[in-house]
């Protein structure tokens, strides 16, 4: 298989925007189930 350095370069800043993207989809998550609780707490 020929991989060469700009295929690396792509898949590889695809994987840290596809990382962040979840990381950020994570935080929200955290964030939504927060104020949930918080509501529920009241």
């Amino acid at each position: 298989v020929n991989v060469s350095l700009n295929d690396i370069g792509m898949f590889l800043s695809f994987l840290s925007t596809f990382q962040n993207r979840a990381e950020q989809d994570f935080k929200d998550r955290l964030d939504v189930q927060e104020k949930e609780f918080e509501v529920t707490k009241e």
